[in-house]
């Protein structure tokens, strides 16, 4: 997770879109690294996957 922090080279709290966000695994982590996170995938099978992965973070899904 440090070194995809380290890559993205943005300050913690900074909104982060994730695309393809798939079952939601970098969009998660990320949230739990402090991060505001919005996935964008057109799956809506992978989508629901990474709904139900819930973390408690406020994480925003869109299909498209």
């Amino acid at each position: 997770m440090a070194r995809l922090t380290d890559l993205l080279g943005l300050p913690v709290g900074s909104r982060v879109l994730d695309v393809p966000c798939g079952q939601g695994r970098h969009t998660h982590l990320l949230a739990e690294a402090g991060y505001d996170v919005d996935g964008l995938d057109y799956s809506k099978d992978l989508l629901a996957v990474a709904r139900r992965r819930g973390t408690g973070h406020t994480l925003r899904y869109t299909r498209g």
